[in-house]
């Protein structure tokens, strides 16, 4: 347990640090969140926030392999390369705005090589019996789409004032609990890093905002947990691997279905943003932009509590 609080305190404490630097070099590089009809920010506000979240996650992870409690493995080279290139993508949307296609190629891009570089679920266990059940191409697939579906959903979320990051840390929190009852340690020492990291980005995030964590950071945060999520399903039970993340992250899950869904029935791009997200809904009926977030982290917690309630019967 000390080493849980160990890794969430020290990426906390890196990602509250240099939330302030992204500031500065967001400011820089012209990487500035403009307002338009969906997002009513006063100013102009740094949108590199993700790159503080990255870069505090990828120093603890690192200081706790030094530590011999994260081991180099396949699965982590293949965590923190996805990441670094997620990152880079994030970072060239966020400055250059590129065209949602270009963008989602490069989603696909790092989640090929992430299977590539041997992360990807191989085999569960059988609800049924002691058998394992080797998925071949079936579990690439899957995995590929995982990714990308959360890198986006995240990205969807991310549309008020510290929504998206309030969710990843709670979420990872959840998911860090499920770690430990599947008995992933060093799954769970990267679920408290990744706690910290987004954690200590929110308090310049939430309302009213200072600075956003922008694709680079709304990208890598769904990357992060999707990636890890991969890494702690495999030889576990079917219906906890695949059941208790999508629980966890039913909101972000349900908005991003519910809105592509929309979009590609009107024949529009599922990628060109407008206000028919779960936040901006619950806006138009009236809530502030606080209370939006707060229902939306209550809703998430709840959806928490109930899955880890599921996994542990």
């Amino acid at each position: 347990m000390r080493w849980l609080i160990f890794s969430f305190t020290i990426a906390f404490i890196v990602s509250f640090l240099l939330t302030p630097l992204s500031m500065e070099l967001a400011k820089r590089m012209g990487a500035v969140a403009i307002p338009d009809e969906r997002r009513k920010h006063r100013g102009y506000i740094p949108q590199l926030g993700g790159l503080a979240i990255f870069i505090a996650f990828l120093s603890t992870s690192f200081l706790l392999n030094r530590l011999r409690l994260i081991a180099w493995s396949g699965g982590y080279n293949a965590l923190i390369i996805g990441g670094g290139l997620i990152i880079v993508l994030g970072m060239l949307d966020d400055v250059f705005e590129l065209p949602p296609f270009v963008k989602f190629l490069g989603q696909a891009v790092v989640a090929s090589l992430t299977i590539a570089l041997g992360l990807r679920v191989t085999v569960l266990s059988s609800p049924f019996n002691d058998r394992l059940i080797h998925l071949g191409w079936v579990g690439s697939l899957a995995t590929f789409l995982w990714i990308v579906g959360m890198v986006n959903a995240v990205n969807f979320i991310d549309g008020l004032d510290g929504l998206a990051a309030g969710i990843c840390t709670i979420s990872a929190g959840a998911l860090l609990i499920l770690a430990l009852l599947l008995n992933r340690a060093e799954v769970a020492l990267l679920f408290a890093t990744l706690a910290g990291s987004s954690l200590g980005f929110l308090p310049f995030n939430f309302y009213p905002a200072k600075t956003f964590m922008g694709d680079t950071g709304a990208m890598f945060l769904g990357y992060t947990i999707a990636a890890l999520s991969v890494m702690g399903a495999v030889k576990t039970a079917l219906l906890v691997s695949i059941g208790v993340p999508f629980f966890v992250l039913a909101i972000p899950i349900i908005d991003a279905f519910f809105v592509t869904s929309k979009r590609m029935a009107n024949k529009r791009s599922p990628f060109r943003g407008d206000r028919g997200h779960i936040h901006f809904t619950l806006l138009d009926m009236g809530y502030s932009e606080r209370e939006v977030v707060l229902i939306l982290y209550l809703a998430t917690l709840l959806f928490s509590v109930l899955a880890l309630f599921l996994a542990r019967s």
